[in-house]
């Protein structure tokens, strides 16, 4: 998850630098009134509203695998089986195919919730 935070941090500089060029650009444009310039500034407000569009995506993106990984923490490794409910009872195995639950499994699926 480390990789996701410090992906996020690049995002946020880039749209920031995006930004402060795009002022740069509308600044430079009411000074000299040359075209380019205005173009520069169209360029990177567009590239600015993308960045920040991909950021938001990103981060629903991570939040749905995060409870993916937390609903999948709870179930039974060979068959998928929804195991809260056993693992509240104590059981020693899994109802729907028999794999034993193991210790280093419960704490896995403590962890998770």
């Amino acid at each position: 998850m480390a990789l996701y935070a410090f992906h996020r941090v690049l995002i946020v500089f880039a749209i920031l630098f995006d930004f402060a060029f795009t002022v740069f650009c509308i600044r430079r444009y009411n000074r000299s009134g040359g075209a380019l310039d205005l173009v520069w500034a169209a360029l990177a407000s567009f590239i600015t509203v993308a960045f920040v569009y991909y950021l938001v995506l990103f981060n629903r993106k991570v939040n749905r695998l995060r409870i993916t990984l937390a609903a999948r923490a709870v179930l039974c490794p060979r068959c998928e089986y929804d195991l809260r409910g056993s693992l509240a009872t104590d059981t020693i195995a899994c109802p729907e195919c028999g794999e034993p639950i193991t210790d280093e499994f419960r704490r896995k699926a403590a962890a998770a919730a």
